[in-house]
């Protein structure tokens, strides 16, 4: 939905006025009477019509999200920024009606979109319920609180003109309507287009939020970190809030992100319902309200404008005198973790930088990089980050929390001992570290430190990966028992040395079996579990290997259920389409050629946010074999639209906040580094090993 005008419209919003052709496609249906007062009938057509047209709407997904709040909450009113042509209207207000509440208000700046939307609601039967008032949002709301209808948010719907999410909001804490154990918020494109300042300001502690009344009300919109289309769209550049606004810095949000499967964008719901305590905030008066920034009444120079009802700036003191234990876990979910990383090759700049930056959880504090060059200079390329010749004095820094290492193997295990030592959360590239004694060691002593300890198997996110892990899952394939993974390429030649990096060097946790079966082990334990027996064959397949190094690798993986996993990297394989996966079982087969594309885009500049980031074109799609009346019948399943590699570092946010596991922690790790060292012992051997 979008708080618009016609001034600034979205690019491609009005093409060939297709709000218009959405009203005719709909109401000149030939079954129209059978529609009329069904909201789901309703919206089935709004989804029809948008294959033809992108529209504006939340969308099923992240709709669901929304409804399962109302069922939850059961709301006597919801109100909703930005209406657009009624889409969430219509599937809030049957939701909120069928939970047995009284009144839902849609709020939208343009009358024309306004327009649409009522007689799409009328035809959904929900003309008496739901009521759309035409304006800008903050003189809507406030007119809504001081006519005296709704002096409380229960449930509100936030997805409108982008920087006004936040000066709204602070609208309505100033006007008394955000009431802890009531007020609940879901707002939505915080990841896509974003919305930094809103998120930022949900998330704040009671702290930080009088550390920013000091100075003064809010006179503008705060656009930072928003694409240039969003901050132009609807409201011209240089239009401002209808109100100077300073919120209530007493209030404290539990916020969390939720992001449906396959999205990359999602709602962040923010409940109000913790109390702060009188050691975290100002005193409380007579009339039971605080005073503003450590017990001094509030400055006229920052008070809110006389056309606004007096500041309620409440307080809600603890029995106990001090942060109750649930409100201390909401601080931790909605803190900023700085993350420091190790290094700034290939590795930082493609697999690790481009994904932090995307998690609103995480920020990119600072960079360890020993030589910067003309060209090549992490402070230059980061404005504002901390810049460090050495990880010894990057771990001093008491604002770092979590540490990157993005090195040689053979620096793991010592770096990520430094960070933990000095009480860092600490992710590793893989592989982890080159021996499992090192690996093990970590992981003691990430016990005793009470440290997150996690290693980098971003590759649990392939597009190809998720397809399969969905069709092994979901039954499609039967009883699994031959699995084959493989990263083969066709690179005879022995790299030149002036070219040669780490990954072609010989050196303790170097050579294929370490740097790409760390990969295929990984997924392939992490989907159908650790072996019982191992065999491996390790080696060279080029003609000529000067160095040594091993290029090449099979391992077979066998389980007592009869289950046989190869796992396989080749650079003697001169294929027009490389094999990725062929897995076999009793009801199907499915087979996958070519790698999964988010390398090769990051690597061609792409970023995780840009159109078409990991979207597999359609000649890349796997083919799923099975049986129908008892013969094969072979059909192409398109390749999901995976969570991409961001998903590790916003599950890594999670886990930081106690929400969720690690995405890859390092005992997990552990097991792949105890399997390539027993497969490299069977290859000299010429044995089975037991694992």
């Amino acid at each position: 939905m979008a708080d618009q005008t016609q001034r600034h419209p979205r690019p491609g919003e009005h093409e060939s006025g297709k709000e218009i052709k959405l009203l005719h496609f709909i109401y000149e249906q030939p079954d129209i009477d059978e529609i009329r007062g069904n909201p789901q009938r309703v919206l089935d057509l709004i989804h029809k019509f948008e294959e033809k047209y992108r529209f504006m709407n939340v969308g099923a997904a992240k709709g669901k999200v929304v409804t399962d709040l109302i069922a939850e909450l059961k709301p006597h009113t919801m109100i909703e920024l930005g209406g657009y042509v009624g889409y969430s209207a219509i599937l809030f207000g049957d939701a909120v009606r069928r939970a047995g509440g009284k009144r839902y208000f849609s709020l939208e700046l343009n009358p024309e979109y306004a327009a649409i939307a009522n007689m799409l609601i009328e035809l959904a039967g929900l003309r008496d319920f739901v009521r759309i008032i035409i304006g800008r949002s903050d003189k809507s709301l406030h007119k809504l609180f001081t006519s005296g209808e709704v002096k409380q948010i229960e449930l509100m719907f936030i997805d409108h003109y982008k920087p006004a999410y936040t000066t709204d909001l602070m609208l309505c804490e100033q006007l008394g309507m955000i009431v802890p154990n009531v007020s609940v918020l879901a707002a939505d494109n915080v990841l896509r287009p974003g919305n930094p300042p809103y998120l930022e300001y949900v998330r704040s502690t009671v702290e930080q939020k009088r550390e920013a009344a000091k100075k003064g009300p809010i006179k503008s919109y705060n656009k930072e970190g928003m694409p240039q289309r969003t901050v132009q769209s609807f409201l011209g550049e240089d239009d401002k809030p209808s109100f100077e606004v300073l919120g209530n810095p007493n209030l404290v949000y539990k916020s969390t992100l939720h992001q449906p499967e396959g999205l990359q964008d999602a709602i962040e719901v923010s409940r109000m319902g913790w109390k702060t305590s009188s050691s975290a905030g100002g005193q409380k008066s007579e009339t039971g309200q605080s005073r503003l920034l450590d017990g001094a009444p509030p400055d006229p120079e920052v008070a809110p404008r006389e056309d606004l009802p007096p500041h309620p700036l409440l307080f809600y003191d603890d029995s106990g005198g001090e942060f109750s234990t649930a409100c201390k876990t909401i601080i931790m979910a909605s803190k900023t973790w700085n993350v420091g990383i190790v290094g700034y090759g290939f590795s930082a700049k493609i697999f690790h930088i481009p994904f932090v930056t995307e998690v609103p959880q995480l920020k990119l504090y600072a960079i360890v990089q020993r030589t910067p060059k003309p060209g090549n200079d992490a402070e230059k390329d980061h404005p504002g980050i901390k810049s460090y010749r050495t990880t010894e004095d990057m771990v001093k820094d008491a604002a770092v929390d979590v540490v990157i290492i993005t090195t040689a193997p053979d620096s793991h295990y010592a770096l990520a001992k430094l960070a933990l030592e000095n009480g860092k959360h600490v992710v590793c590239e893989k592989p982890f570290t080159p021996t499992s004694q090192e690996a093990d060691e970590l992981v003691t002593l990430a016990q005793q430190q009470n440290k997150m300890l996690a290693v980098y198997q971003n590759r649990r996110w392939d597009a190809d990966f998720v397809t399969l892990t969905k069709l092994v899952k979901n039954g499609s394939l039967g009883r699994v028992v031959e699995f084959e993974t493989h990263f083969d390429r066709h690179r005879p030649e022995e790299p030149a040395a002036d070219v040669s990096k780490w990954k072609n060097k010989v050196i303790p946790g170097g050579s294929a079996i370490y740097d790409l079966g760390s990969h295929l082990l990984d997924q392939a334990v992490h989907l159908m579990g650790m072996p019982d027996r191992i065999t491996g064959f390790v080696g060279s397949q080029r003609a000529v290997n000067t160095s040594g190094f091993e290029d090449s690798f099979t391992v077979l993986l066998h389980y007592k259920n009869g289950l046989l996993v190869t796992a396989k990297a080749a650079v003697v394989s001169p294929e027009e389409k490389q094999l990725r996966y062929w897995v076999r079982g009793e009801k199907g087969s499915f087979k996958k050629f070519y790698l999964d594309i988010q390398e090769d885009q990051l690597k061609a500049g792409m970023r995780p946010s840009d159109n078409g980031y990991a979207r597999e074109p359609s000649d890349r799609y796997g083919t799923l074999t099975t049986l129908q009346d008892g013969k094969p019948v072979a059909e192409i399943v398109p390749t999901v639209e995976p969570p991409t590699y961001t998903e590790y570092y916003r599950k890594l946010a999670r886990a930081l906040a106690g929400e969720d596991d690690l995405p890859a922690s390092g005992a997990e790790a552990a097991k792949v580094i105890r399997l390539i060292e027993l497969a490299k012992e069977s290859s000299k051997l010429g044995k089975t090993m037991d694992v």
